[in-house]
């Protein structure tokens, strides 16, 4: 938020591959909450295949324990986790997105769980390409239906919004943007 709050604090950003629309100040202007049941089936196989899980909620995250994994991605968001059993977290919170970190020879083993009402979005961690992150939101909840919300709340036309993506969970708004632009 703190980078987001450096470049307006009066518009909406997109969080959590579109699963939140917030102001830099945290206001929430939108969120898609992850079902229930996906998430309690996301726990589930986490648990069994030994796969760090992060719960996000509109302002937090967390894991269930601190691992490697855990502690680099802490590091590059520059905020501390949560560390909680996730299905008090699921009880207490409302969960926007999860996501699975792990090495990359993991995520078969990730994606063998089949979503009926979740959408899966993969990407490297960039700075360390032996690392995946598999990002699971509601349904329909994408970083494309949130900038698609944002834009008919500002009255803003599409064609003139320009979309900056570095991952394949960036491609449902690079497609409906005027001016997308993918990073090297």
């Amino acid at each position: 938020l703190s980078i987001a709050g450096q470049l307006d604090d009066d518009i909406p950003h997109v969080f959590h591959n579109g699963a939140v629309l917030t102001h830099a100040d945290g206001t929430v202007f939108d969120a898609q909450i992850l079902p229930k049941k996906t998430a309690q089936r996301l726990i589930e196989h986490a648990r069994a295949e030994k796969l760090v899980l992060e719960f996000y909620s509109t302002n937090q995250y967390f894991v269930e324990q601190d691992s490697e994994l855990s502690q680099m991605h802490a590091k590059t968001l520059q905020l501390e986790p949560v560390i909680a059993n996730l299905e008090d977290v699921l009880e207490q919170e409302t969960v926007v997105r999860a996501q699975w970190k792990m090495d990359a020879s993991d995520l078969e083993r990730a994606q063998a769980l089949e979503l009926t009402d979740g959408d899966l979005y993969t990407a490297n961690a960039g700075h360390r390409q032996d690392v995946m992150f598999a990002s699971i939101t509601k349904t329909g909840g994408s970083k494309g239906s949130a900038t698609k919300a944002l834009a008919d709340h500002l009255g803003i036309n599409l064609k003139r919004v320009m979309g900056v993506g570095d991952s394949g969970g960036d491609i449902p708004y690079l497609d409906i943007v005027g001016h997308p632009r993918a990073m090297a």
